[in-house]
């Protein structure tokens, strides 16, 4: 079985190396490792000072410095950006030319020309984390320090959680988007507590369990949470499963698209869609592995010291058009995709859109899906199917087309016009309205995006300044809903 190195993608083009699909069971009876594959490695040596931070859902390495960002494709070629901050504290990459950090207390989008700071409302707070895309219309959060926030149309809907959990939680998203198709995003607190955010149609949030000291947590779209203890691993369903594993005490593990990967000292491991372990062979040799990132095409990097090695695999393949659990906007649904697979093993594709047949065009390990037509709102899964000498490989990646944004579970029943704007002009106004001489809040885009800080001051009193009567209980009460039920005009 040998290994494949997946070409670069197009600087434009969204890519995605994908595939392997089959039962997620974890309790595969052969619990030891079933083959020995030979690795081929590209190995790239890291400078002083630089990191890798994360991989792009087609295998783009972001490596991080003091001195700006450096994508490395999975060939080994390198493409330096300069950036308007210092040190990455958090980085979500997001495709081949793109990636979403919190740096300096801001978020930033950074590409090949550099880097944009987004601006976010002042009510959210200096961001911590983030994950999915700040621009959608839905699916993405950003934690900050005023809170957890959810993107729903122009807005951001404020979560309510207690200022002592969310000042200690962190983000684990599914390979830089928030959630799976089931929306659900993980949060972890400092205090080992696992929280689950459950976002669209009945959101709702809750602490489901304890991660119990984990050296390392990754989070995958069919394993849900792994945890690394003591040497073994885990998943949580409803409580800690364990994971079978013959191959030696684990000191490091990642996992992305259902392939599940593992260190032991020198060695790697991975186990792939079907629960079945592989010890890969490298080429080059290790002394001691310190950091192993997978990407959803069921490839990884590995660090040692000052090098850093990308493996990838015979089942890798990249799609050209979309990202797993990416959110279109209805008009830009693809129309077109292009699959690449490893040349000297595909030998044939078939490919559908929720159960329909997609015509495919091309030739082994390059092909073009056409037909697709237009695809209504909804989560959607495009599914694969490739013939190969050594077994067949299959892939399912999920996306979703936004259509109207729906404010949480129910029609909201506060509004901006009819219930805010008499409060703002009876206690707001005189400062803050048209003929005032303060920052100028008086229509409902400048309001919007201030409306917690002011939610916050006038529960703490200190707006409208005394002694200036302050809203009633009930009209503090008419905000507090109104912003939780994302804002309505």
């Amino acid at each position: 079985m040998d290994s494949w190195t997946a070409p670069p993608c197009g600087a434009v083009a969204l890519c995605l190396l994908l595939f392997g699909c089959g039962d997620p069971s974890l309790s595969h009876g052969n619990a030891g490792n079933s083959a020995t594959t030979v690795g081929l490695s590209t190995c790239v040596d890291l400078a002083e000072g630089e990191a890798l931070s994360g991989i792009g859902p087609d295998g783009h390495a972001w490596v991080t410095s003091l001195d700006g960002l450096r994508v490395v494709d999975p060939n080994g070629e390198s493409q330096s950006i300069t950036v308007r901050f210092g040190s990455a504290d958090e980085l979500v990459a997001w495709t081949a030319d793109r990636a979403f950090i919190v740096s300096e207390s801001q978020l930033w989008d950074a590409g090949p020309n550099g880097s944009q700071p987004f601006i976010l409302p002042d009510n959210l707070g200096r961001p911590r984390y983030a994950c999915g895309d700040p621009d959608a219309t839905s699916g993405s959060f950003v934690l900050g320090t005023r809170g957890l926030f959810e993107r729903r149309g122009s807005a951001w809907f404020r979560w309510d959680i207690p200022v002592d959990v969310f000042e200690a939680m962190e983000m684990q998203h599914f390979e830089g988007s928030c959630g799976t198709a089931d929306e659900i995003l993980y949060l972890t607190t400092t205090e080992g507590a696992l929280w689950e955010v459950r976002f669209g149609e009945n959101p709702f949030f809750r602490e489901i369990g304890s991660i119990d000291d984990a050296q390392e947590l990754a989070v995958d779209s069919e394993h849900g949470i792994i945890r690394l203890f003591l040497g073994s691993l885990y998943r949580y369903a409803g409580g800690w499963e364990h994971i079978p594993f013959d191959g030696g005490f684990v000191m490091h593990t990642d996992a992305a698209g259902g392939v599940l990967w593992a260190t032991v000292r020198d060695k790697i491991f991975r186990r792939d869609r079907f629960a079945r372990w592989e010890e890969i062979e490298p080429d080059t040799a290790f002394a001691f592995i310190d950091k192993v990132l997978a990407y959803p095409a069921g490839g990884a990097w590995v660090v040692e010291g000052s090098r850093m090695c990308h493996f990838g695999h015979r089942e890798s393949v990249i799609v050209d058009g979309v990202r797993p659990f990416e959110r279109l906007d209805q008009d830009d649904s693809p129309e077109q995709l292009t699959i690449m697979a490893d040349p000297t093993g595909a030998m044939s594709l078939s490919a559908s859109i929720d159960g329909r047949s997609i015509p495919v065009t091309g030739v082994s390990g390059l092909w073009t899906l056409g037909g697709l037509g237009s695809v209504p709102a909804g989560w959607h899964e495009l599914r694969l199917a490739l013939s190969s000498p050594l077994g067949p490989v299959e892939r399912t990646v999920p996306f979703r087309v936004d259509g109207e944004v729906v404010i949480g579970g129910n029609d909201p029943t506060v509004f901006y016009e009819t219930d805010i704007k008499p409060i703002f002009d009876m206690y707001c106004a005189q400062c803050h309205g048209p003929s005032g001489t303060q920052r100028f809040f008086g229509d409902y885009e400048s309001f919007v995006v201030t409306a917690q800080s002011a939610l916050d001051l006038i529960k703490s009193r200190e707006m409208p300044p005394p002694p200036l009567p302050g809203p009633s209980q009930g009209e503090i009460g008419l905000i507090e809903t109104w912003i939780q039920e994302g804002m309505a005009p």
